[in-house]
């Protein structure tokens, strides 16, 4: 049987301990927090990150994946392996990430073969594109197929973020200074969604909600939708993600998919560090696959 290793970064929604596959490594993207780098470690967390947004007004950005450390991984696991695949996020959020990527695989085309996947998608989005091609990697293992099997599990994802303060997309560059300040004072909780039947792979207005729970019911509608499209009645996967601060918000979330929407499978998910710094306090998602 054919070994394959699988990499992705640390933005993925879900713990380490959820993803059911031997050969998967984890890499890094680094966070700089005032000046300063980090990574995620026991002390660095997405708690210690909001605690720094709630009790110094701290400022943060995040880095590209560290081209250095994707090789140490591929240089330890190089024995016996046949194949690597790098579950990478949307090339439209970070392309330098995925050219890295690219680059790396070019470095090594000579001494083993790597797939590069472009999930067009972010945080819980990228975790439900690795936990899906997971399942399949331990029935098919030809190349081609993969890169198939992988193309219809992206389109079929949809990612759906709900953002109480918008001020954390404006400070990662995301959005406008003007988005943000309208949605402060109206008092309103913007939905946004990335889907991956959309080639660019960006962020895109769902709507809004005046309480988590109108929230909520956009985004169970939005999923509703996506499914009546593709003439599915059962969801494969959803991935539900919070920051521990907005309890009721996730609660209800999980409860209206629980009662109302079949699914195969459902995570409750944990976000990392790096993905504290685009959502902020009081965000949760929900990423679901349809097929």
């Amino acid at each position: 049987m054919a070994k394959i290793l699988v990499i992705a970064g640390d933005n993925l929604g879900i713990r380490l301990d959820q993803i059911d596959y031997p050969d998967f490594r984890r890499v890094h993207f680094p966070v700089i927090v005032e000046d300063s780098e980090y990574i995620e470690d026991e002390d660095h967390s997405f708690s210690w990150l909001l605690a720094k947004f709630r009790d110094d007004d701290a400022m943060a950005k995040s880095s590209c994946l560290s081209r250095e450390e994707i090789i140490e991984v591929v240089e330890a696991n190089l024995e016996g392996c046949d194949l690597i695949v790098h579950v990478l996020m949307s090339s439209g959020m970070s392309a330098a990430t995925y050219m890295i990527a690219e680059e790396v695989k070019t470095l090594y085309e000579e001494r083993i073969p790597i797939i590069n996947i472009d999930s067009r998608q972010t945080m819980c989005g990228v975790g439900v594109v690795l936990l899906r091609l997971v399942e399949e990697l331990k029935t098919i293992h030809d190349p081609e197929e993969i890169r198939k099997t992988a193309q219809r599990i992206i389109e079929n994802t949809f990612m759906f973020l709900a953002l109480p303060d918008l001020r954390y997309l404006q400070r990662g560059g995301r959005i406008g200074k003007a988005k943000a300040f309208m949605g402060s004072v109206l008092k309103i909780i913007p939905v946004v969604g990335m889907k991956g039947e959309e080639v660019e792979g960006v962020i895109l207005p769902i709507g809004k909600g005046r309480t988590p729970a109108q929230a909520n019911t956009l985004i169970l509608n939005a999923i509703r939708e996506g499914m009546s499209k593709r003439g599915v009645e059962k969801i494969k996967l959803a991935v539900t993600m919070s920051f521990g601060d907005n309890p009721e918000a996730i609660a209800d979330l999980e409860r209206k998919v629980r009662d109302s929407l079949p699914c195969d499978r459902h995570v409750s998910g944990e976000p990392h560090l790096v993905e504290a710094i685009h959502c902020g306090p009081r965000s949760w998602a929900i990423a679901v696959s349809f097929a």
